[in-house]
């Protein structure tokens, strides 16, 4: 009935698309255990924090090593690895490979949105899909882009604006909501009411007593590396109040809320938001990054960049909070003012 009710009829197959990469795979693979009524498909960026990954940026699908690759996408042959610049790890999406019934495929952002959407059309037509839903942990996929405490607007909305510009029936999961910490939880609730005026509330998921095993089993291992998608858990096992995560930078405040999934009309979010809009047609990961650049708007990508280049300079290779704040006003400081209307 869920599924039902999300779409308005039970589509063959349906491609979880987790969209800002990193631990948001995690949640994308907890929802497709509970939609096991139907045919599901996982797909992601393969993007680490920098903090596990120094180089700038995603990983690229030709540095995976253990995948098959096809023209836009790549598929995990089995618990698949990478070597960059000789240090070799497991990619959380590698991780989660070992874990799940779902076929498993990784997207490439450097083609930028064309590229995502032309991986996206891929895997529906291995499968069979006909419709898509987008999986965002925390929910900062429904920012305006001017808010000052938004640290990664860019993974996100090239998945938003490539899953509407598919021939897919789409919509888009806010699992767990604020347990990013980077949006108040009092600004997601106003945007998701603001999306129900329109008609874009489609319904809400909470995390059961018999999904903790699931989720257990995902978070004890190693290389499978992410704070926000690990808060639903904390929540669900009765923790309530503040958690600092991301090296103290951001705060999350830990409620019932955070076993929660809210799923949303992506046409609707789509056509209230002005940063899917300048992402959209890219070819690029540069040349989204440069166009939310020119707007104002820093992104994750020029974060990671201004960093690595940062930490060349000193001995330290990993810069401390207060560097990364550093790092991360000056550039915002040195960008035109946020002209989003």
């Amino acid at each position: 009935m869920i599924i039902e009710n999300l779409y308005g009829y039970k589509p063959t197959c349906i491609i979880l698309y987790a969209i800002g990469g990193g631990g948001d795979i995690v949640s994308a693979a907890l929802l497709a255990e509970k939609f096991r009524d139907v045919k599901t498909v996982l797909a992601t960026p393969v993007w680490e924090r920098f903090k596990r990954d120094p180089i700038p940026g995603p990983i690229e699908l030709r540095e995976l090593i253990g995948v098959r690759l096809y023209e836009h996408i790549a598929e995990p042959l089995h618990r698949c690895y990478v070597n960059r610049v000789g240090r070799i790890f497991t990619p959380t999406a590698c991780a989660v490979k070992s874990y799940v019934d779902s076929p498993l495929y990784f997207i490439d952002l450097y083609k930028g949105e064309i590229g995502v959407r032309r991986g996206l059309e891929e895997i529906a037509k291995l499968h069979g899909c006909e419709a898509i839903l987008g999986v965002d942990v925390g929910g900062d996929v429904l920012a305006h882009g001017c808010e000052e405490t938004l640290w990664s607007p860019l993974a996100d909305n090239i998945g938003l604006s490539a899953i509407v510009n598919t021939h897919l029936d789409a919509t888009i999961a806010i699992h767990s909501p604020g347990s990013d910490g980077e949006l108040p939880l009092e600004f997601i609730e106003e945007k998701i009411a603001e999306i129900s005026r329109y008609g874009g509330y489609l319904g809400a998921l909470g995390i059961m007593k018999h999904d903790i095993p699931f989720l257990e089993r995902l978070l004890s291992d190693k290389d499978i590396a992410t704070e926000a998608s690990r808060i639903a858990l904390l929540a669900i096992k009765g923790f309530h109040g503040d958690k600092k995560i991301r090296n103290g930078s951001r705060i999350v405040k830990i409620s019932f809320i955070q076993t929660l999934t809210v799923f949303l009309d992506a046409y609707s979010l789509y056509k209230l938001l002005p940063i899917p809009k300048i992402v959209e047609g890219t070819t690029s990961l540069e040349e989204a990054s440069q166009r939310l650049l020119d707007k104002g708007v820093y992104n994750e990508y020029q974060l990671e960049q201004d960093i690595s280049l940062y930490s060349t300079s000193k001995t330290s290779k990993t810069p401390s909070l207060e560097e990364v704040i550093y790092i991360r006003e000056k550039r915002r400081s040195s960008l035109p003012p946020c002209s989003l209307g």
